[in-house]
């Protein structure tokens, strides 16, 4: 292969990578409408995390929101919103809590895999790391079961002031009842950067005509 397509072939990979990230435990979008099942993940009990499954399929891991509602495994809800506020707010407000950024801050480097470079204790693979999550969660949304912990030392000094790709996923039972509103990491593809990767493919597709021997 030809210098050119080596660098040609480069930038595309690079488009890819941008497009499509790799952000660990995100497997499948999530749509409003959407039912969903949920199993027990790493970490102790109460909280999370919680392995979300859609059409008996592997989403991604979830933790709580709310301390006065609640989950039941292998049981269906139905997605009524992806939003940036908890619908029923938990245990300090019955009017809706708006996601904290520094919550979405924590969530959002635990989902692309890097908090542990960020914060030496956390280990992604203990049971105990994911729980001091959980309560930090619980702690800057100010529910009951929150403590004061090194990652929310972390988040405080972030500077966050906006939750960027970090949603509330709200949740219903199937027949309307209350259920546990989760974390979920709703990041897309940019429409500019997928039309840099068709670009970029359209571009190898013409110089392997020009240069059919390569």
């Amino acid at each position: 292969m030809k210098k050119g397509a080596v660098s040609l072939l480069f930038l595309i990979l690079l488009a890819g990578l941008v497009a499509f990230p790799v952000t660990g435990s995100h497997a499948l979008t999530l749509s409003v409408g959407d039912v969903i099942t949920f199993q027990d993940g790493l970490g102790p009990s109460p909280g999370g995390s919680f392995q979300v499954y859609k059409d008996g399929q592997f989403a991604y891991n979830s933790f709580c929101l709310e301390t006065n509602e609640y989950i039941s495994f292998n049981t269906q809800y139905r997605v009524v919103g992806i939003s940036d506020t908890v619908y029923q707010g938990g245990s300090n407000t019955s009017s809706g809590d708006p996601l904290d950024p520094r919550t979405a801050y924590l969530y959002y480097h635990y989902m692309i895999g890097d908090l542990s470079q960020l914060a030496s204790s956390f280990d992604p693979t203990s049971s105990a790391s994911l729980g001091d999550l959980q309560n930090a969660i619980w702690y800057i949304e100010q529910e009951y079961l929150g403590v004061n912990n090194y990652l929310v030392a972390l988040a405080d000094r972030s500077g966050w002031t906006d939750i960027g790709p970090v949603r509330v996923l709200n949740i219903k039972t199937l027949n309307g009842g209350n259920a546990q509103d989760q974390l979920y990491y709703a990041a897309v593809p940019e429409p500019a950067t997928l039309l840099l990767l068709g670009c970029g493919l359209a571009g190898l597709i013409t110089f392997r005509r020009k240069n059919p021997r390569g």
